[in-house]
């Protein structure tokens, strides 16, 4: 079995380390413990209870770190499978005392430790993993001393496991408590198998959760979902749209949807729009977000992720910092999503403007004025900097709208779309499952 240091260092395998060792010492033929003698004199500096070769070993070693021992940390981390494959040679009794008359750091935490794994008649801790069965009828008996840590460990090793046992794990949780629906109902997103309809459809029947509403209307057959379409909507009605809404006349209440939600229907759907909609929908997101009626509207990871961490320090690479518009929040996968409805004339579009708009920033800030005035808001602080030339950007964008504003707003208001803006892949990429074609 491998062990931790408590300082997180990963150790060799007992055995590998207690082989090393007894080669190192010419020991591969010697007992592991060596008589007793009748003197006192004979143990010199040892203690009365080390009988053994290795408890005399360790002493000593124990001894020349003395000076470590105050931080309770070793010389180099490649002494602590020494450490580990001494504490193996020791006797019950040696283990035992070892432990009590070591003082409070790494060594005491790992002898007592082994003493109480390999002689504890209380309850010895497993020299392998337990098995996902194991972890499964630990997990059922509900014993709260074993209850929850087999249920992490079924969810920490679930990625690792074969497909079978994947599938006995998601099982076993959905008949656990609601945090451990939670969990299943996630991983179902992304990982299916028919095997687990009838689990799905008890679950969903028996607690009518939202979460459970969005998997059974992606992943169970299509005869269950619209059987129970109803009760289904009013917990998930883009789910079920998704499912069920496969011809571009479909009747869908815009209002109960966000536009991310609609636009990853039409995508998956294979919907066909004509253009008017198609520049509602990319187009008058962008107008509201300009306008400030969108909040959270930039995706901070992509425009930070334009410069390295070390780069945000030094003051000439901040300079440097432009924004576009592809860093406004679902821009990107609104454009992608277009791009499988065909409307490469709205996408043209959108990329010419785009194009203008950071010319019209770069010709903006090449003001000499315009230079002084951002050194010196650089460096009182950099976000007040960012702040100000996104407030610019979005000045100068609007100014340069490919539309007349009013104009827009007139003749492009097919959609109402709710405000709110989690969907069911809300917080992750839901065009990579979307387009990987892992709805059925």
């Amino acid at each position: 079995m491998q062990t931790k240091h408590p300082d997180g260092d990963n150790l060799l395998d007992f055995d590998e380390a207690l082989d090393m060792l007894k080669a190192s010492l010419s020991l591969e033929n010697n007992p592991k413990y060596i008589p007793p003698v009748e003197t006192e004199p004979t143990f010199g500096t040892y203690p009365y209870w080390c009988l053994s070769q290795a408890a005399r070993i360790l002493w000593t070693k124990v001894n020349e770190w003395e000076a470590n021992l105050q931080k309770f940390h070793f010389v180099t981390n490649d002494e602590w499978p020494f450490v580990i494959a001494m504490l193996n040679g020791m006797s019950q009794y040696e283990l035992q005392m070892f432990a009590e008359n070591m003082p409070d750091g790494s060594i005491k935490w790992q002898a007592e430790r082994l003493w109480y794994r390999l002689y504890s008649k209380e309850r010895k801790e497993p020299l392998r993993n337990e098995t996902i069965d194991d972890l499964i009828v630990k997990f059922r008996n509900e014993d709260p001393n074993e209850y929850p840590s087999a249920r992490d460990k079924l969810m920490t090793r679930f990625g690792v496991q074969s497909y079978v046992d994947q599938v006995k794990i998601i099982k076993a949780l959905l008949r656990g408590e609601d945090c451990d629906r939670e969990w299943c109902y996630e991983t179902m997103k992304t990982w299916w198998s028919d095997e687990l309809i009838l689990d799905v459809q008890r679950v969903w029947e028996t607690f009518h959760e939202k979460e459970c509403a969005s998997i059974v209307a992606r992943k169970l057959p299509s005869s269950y979902v619209i059987t129970h379409r109803d009760e289904l909507e009013k917990k998930d009605y883009a789910s079920v749209c998704l499912r069920l809404c496969t011809d571009e006349n479909c009747q869908v209440d815009d209002t109960r949807l966000n536009r991310t939600e609609f636009i990853e229907i039409v995508a998956h759907n294979h919907w066909k729009i004509d253009d008017i909609d198609a520049d509602e929908l990319l187009f008058g997101y962008l107008l509201e977000v300009l306008n400030g009626k969108v909040s959270y509207c930039i995706d901070h990871h992509k425009h930070n992720a334009t410069f390295g961490y070390f780069d945000y320090s030094i003051q000439s690479e901040r300079m440097k910092y432009r924004p576009r518009l592809l860093f406004i929040k679902s821009i990107e996968e609104y454009v992608i999503a277009l791009g499988k409805a065909g409307k490469t004339n709205t996408i043209v579009m959108f990329y010419r403007w785009s194009k203008h708009v950071e010319q019209l920033l770069d010709d903006y800030l090449s003001d000499f004025a315009i230079a002084e005035k951002l050194s010196g808001l650089m460096k009182d602080d950099f976000r007040a900097y960012q702040d100000w030339i996104w407030k610019t950007f979005k000045s100068l964008a609007l100014q340069s709208f490919p539309f007349d504003v009013n104009e827009f707003r007139n003749t492009h208001n097919k959609y109402h779309f709710s405000n709110h803006d989690k969907s069911y892949y809300y917080g992750r990429n839901w065009r990579e499952d979307m387009f990987m074609g892992i709805f059925k």
